[in-house]
């Protein structure tokens, strides 16, 4: 990163032998800028106040270097909104984690995360005022309609010594004024924000939207039982009823009946949602009774849960005998994860049959035992929601959401100016657009090849072509509309630039193409017989070039094998004796094309006299990229 510096010193002290508070008024500071902070103590020792992840302190062993910019050095002050005309006030900011600085006590200053409004909270705006001789950071304090200057100062301390306000009387503190060229950070911003463009864009193309899922409110009148403890036994009551599963208090609970009246039944805990509430997805959670767990308190091994738009025609839809919580340690939750039951539903009815305790946990009736349990806290829930209405975009629902949350985390990040936050959401961002987008870098030549695992749509401005007639030395080329269908080669012509092939569901299938691909690197193993060709350019000219055979199938050197790139088309021709170069046919009439650059290793060609040549039309030796090549 290029820096500029500009120093201004300004001398600062803090408290003690200073002029009257009427000599002192208030800076003016420039909120484009940061600033060292340091003071110098009476025996000519100084100090900067730095920043660490948790305090703002002072390290003698450490010094500014400007050439090595050490951002935990580096503070802004940016104007806070005045709540008097009195004075300016200001935030200031750590350059090195973007936290604010906020008073902790009388003798320190820690730094504080940025959390809702900052205008709220006074102990992070501060006053810088001078008399041109003297200069002081004052804590903003706002009291009775007014800022409070008189007994809050600037206390660098450390955590281990913190120092007292007075004990820097009559000395001085410099803020060294630093100007950073930020052309690097702004090159990143318009990167990121550039990423965060296409990432909606697409978000939009899916027709995507996201409902986070939401507690379903509910009141004792919703809650039944068949086997309610206290209202089967009122005189022997346990616990405090199915009120208490809603209290959200995790020393009430509710128990199910252990006592003279109980159901001959599987006991269970019914909930009624409403005909206008009803569900078709949801998640359910409770928790453990709390206390000391004596007596007769145990809690469920095995639920069954049924639904159903009448109490009397209730249908199993899914039974949970795994992950739920014991008897002891006590209060523990329990969350399910999402229930489907297929169609929309008013009552939800949790039975259980099966619990374990310290004690007993049932009843026989005849050869059935039923299981009584205990519960402290229950809910309902509603699962979050992705909706895609683009079907190219089904079953990719997961992905999007990952992307649009990422998409929320980066524009933040793109307000800041951590270089480092800037390159990790740029990757981040780029990395989950891949699930849905393949970039393609376009050169000055024009062309490309491609081969996808998923079929893609051609973006616009781009023409994409198989190899659908092969002659001795001419390829015809017939253009695929709409999108490229998954694993089908394809060249690629457009005007230099950088094009994103979104995936989609449906591409028409090809009827005719020559040309093959590989999606990772591959070390392709030449066949006898068989002529490759690669796309390149040689001496301007484009067209598919005799691939350089000159690998083995680990990659070193040897005769056997050739590179394809990742993603990337090659052609294989079995004859005797190939062409050096295939042209490229459009309708008929053969076509040399001019270029710049090439796509495989190809680059330059030589006959054995020295003389730059155009291509290897006749047999012979020739040194292709400082290799001697022979072809026959």
């Amino acid at each position: 990163m290029k820096k500029i510096y500009v120093f201004l010193t300004l001398l600062f002290c803090i408290l003690g032998v200073t002029p009257s508070m009427a000599e002192l008024v208030d800076m003016e500071l420039d909120e484009s800028k940061v600033y060292t902070i340091k003071y110098t103590n009476s025996s000519g020792n100084t100090y900067y106040i730095i920043s660490t992840n948790t305090i703002v302190t002072f390290n003698p062993s450490k010094s500014f270097n400007p050439d090595e910019i050490d951002n935990s050095f580096l503070f802004r002050f940016k104007k806070a909104p005045n709540t008097s005309s009195s004075h300016k006030a200001y935030y200031i900011q750590s350059v090195l984690n973007d936290k604010y600085v906020t008073n902790r006590s009388e003798k320190q200053v820690i730094l504080t995360a940025v959390q809702g409004d900052l205008s709220t909270n006074q102990n992070i705006r501060w006053v810088v005022q001078s008399n041109g001789n003297v200069h002081k950071i004052f804590l903003a304090k706002y009291t009775s309609g007014a800022f409070d200057l008189s007994n809050y100062g600037w206390y660098p301390s450390s955590s281990d010594d913190p120092v007292e306000l007075n004990s820097y009387s009559s000395r001085d503190l410099i803020i060294e004024e630093v100007i950073i060229n930020n052309e690097e950070l702004d090159a990143k911003k318009a990167v990121l924000n550039e990423k965060i463009q296409q990432a909606e864009n697409l978000l939009s193309t899916a027709g995507f939207s996201f409902v986070p899922g939401e507690k379903v409110t509910l009141l004792a009148s919703n809650l039944s039982s068949n086997a309610d403890h206290n209202a089967l036994n009122p005189s022997q009551k346990d616990g405090d009823g199915l009120g208490a599963l809603l209290d959200g208090n995790s020393t009430t609970y509710f128990h199910t009946s252990w006592g003279a009246e109980k159901p001959s039944a599987y006991h269970y805990l019914q909930v009624d949602l409403g005909d206008a509430n009803k569900v078709s997805e949801f998640l359910f959670n409770y928790t453990t009774r709390n206390g000391t767990q004596q007596g007769t308190s145990p809690a469920p091994t095995k639920i069954e849960v049924y639904a159903g738009n009448s109490t009397d025609n209730m249908k199993l839809i899914k039974t949970i005998s795994s992950g739920l919580p014991s008897y002891w340690p006590a209060a523990q939750t329990y969350q399910s994860d999402v229930i489907s039951a297929g169609d929309s539903y008013r009552y939800l009815r949790f039975q259980v049959t099966g619990s374990a305790g310290p004690g007993n946990n049932g009843y026989d009736v005849g050869s059935t035992h039923y299981y009584f349990f205990c519960m402290s806290e229950f809910g309902i829930s509603l699962p979050e929601k992705v909706v895609v209405t683009n079907s190219n975009y089904e079953g990719m629902e997961q992905q999007l959401k990952n992307l649009n949350q990422e998409v929320d985390e980066a524009k933040t990040i793109a307000e800041g100016s951590n270089l480092q936050d800037l390159e990790t959401a740029i990757q981040e961002i780029s990395n989950l657009l891949s699930n849905f987008v393949h970039e393609v870098n376009i050169g000055d030549a024009k062309w490309s090849s491609l081969v996808l695992a998923k079929n893609a749509a051609i973006p616009a401005n781009v023409t994409a072509y198989v190899v659908s007639e092969l002659g001795s030395d001419w390829a015809t080329l017939t253009e695929v509309e709409d999108a490229i269908p998954a694993n089908e080669p394809v060249l690629l012509n457009a005007e230099k630039g950088v094009y994103s092939f979104e995936y989609v569901n449906d591409a028409t299938s090809v009827v005719t193409n020559h040309l093959k691909g590989t999606l990772v690197n591959e070390y392709i193993q030449a066949a006898e017989n068989t002529t490759y060709y690669v796309l390149g350019v040689v001496d301007g000219e484009v067209g598919l070039y005799k691939a350089l055979i000159n690998k083995d199938a680990t990659g070193g050197n040897g005769t056997t094998h050739f590179l394809n790139n990742a993603n990337k088309a090659y052609l294989s021709v079995t004859n005797a004796k190939g062409a050096n170069m295939i042209r490229f046919n459009f309708g008929g009439e053969t076509t040399a094309i001019d270029g710049a650059e090439v796509e495989n290793s190809v680059k330059t060609i030589y006959d054995l006299s020295g003389r730059k040549v155009s291509g290897m039309s006749a047999p012979g030796l020739y040194i292709v990229n400082g290799k001697k090549v022979l072809v026959k």
